[in-house]
């Protein structure tokens, strides 16, 4: 049995194919820009598109959580991995009309298949949903550790990152200030897709309501968690 036949027959209900790349199964509970890669997900299936889901980092969950708000029409390859996804766009060929994904760790795996075997993405659109500059972020984490960068190690970090940009037809990123940088590094086309949240606030008046809640990650070294340590220190006591 051929397997291209098998899937074409599981998404003929579906006028696309798009193959999407990301860390993990996006589940609206984490944080990390997942909730946004969900909601770009559940939009895909509403367009009509057949999704395979390919996670890169965490791709051991069980079936049960894995799918747990996530609709089991979206193909998840778990148990697959960095490791074997040469192999499976191999096996795929001419199947995916577009390629989606996310943040420059993941196409730096990409990126080496693409030099290789660029016959495999000749009728393929690859669309990079780079989430942010990392490099800008990088950069700004050495300048507040006391350890800036050279002027010229600034450059190759931004100019790195930027490499991996241009391996793909479309560029997507979450801010003006980001497609800016973007475009001035000679990124022809760059699309801005942000994140929405509708807010649900409750009748209780300003002068009812105390304290503050944060909402992100608190990870060690990161702009969440130097944010919330300048708030406490700098502006709190005021």
């Amino acid at each position: 049995r051929d397997p291209i036949q098998t899937l074409q027959a599981r998404s003929a209900n579906r006028q696309r194919r798009i193959l999407f790349i990301e860390d993990r199964p996006p589940h609206r509970w984490l944080g990390t820009g997942l909730p946004r890669a969900h909601a770009i997900l559940e939009k895909l299936l509403r367009k009509t598109f057949f999704v395979s889901f390919y996670p890169l980092i965490v791709f051991n969950e069980e079936w049960n959580e894995a799918y747990s708000d996530i609709s089991r029409e979206v193909e998840i390859l778990l148990e697959h991995g960095p490791d074997l996804l040469q192999e499976f766009l191999s096996e795929r060929r001419g199947y995916y009309e577009i390629i989606l994904i996310s943040r420059p760790h993941n196409m730096q795996v990409l990126f080496p298949i693409i030099e290789k075997h660029p016959d495999w993405f000749e009728n393929v659109t690859v669309i990079y949903d780079a989430e942010a500059v990392f490099a800008t972020r990088d950069i700004a984490r050495r300048k507040l550790a006391g350890t800036p960068m050279t002027e010229a190690e600034a450059t190759a970090t931004v100019k790195a990152e930027i490499k991996l940009a241009a391996a793909a037809d479309l560029v997507i990123s979450v801010s003006e200030t980001e497609r800016d940088t973007f475009v001035k590094n000679g990124i022809a086309r760059v699309e801005v897709l942000g994140h929405s949240i509708k807010t649900q606030p409750s009748p209780n008046g300003f002068e009812d309501r105390e304290g503050f809640l944060f909402v992100g990650a608190i990870k060690e070294a990161s702009p969440n968690s130097d944010s919330v340590i300048w708030f406490v220190e700098e502006i709190l006591p005021i």
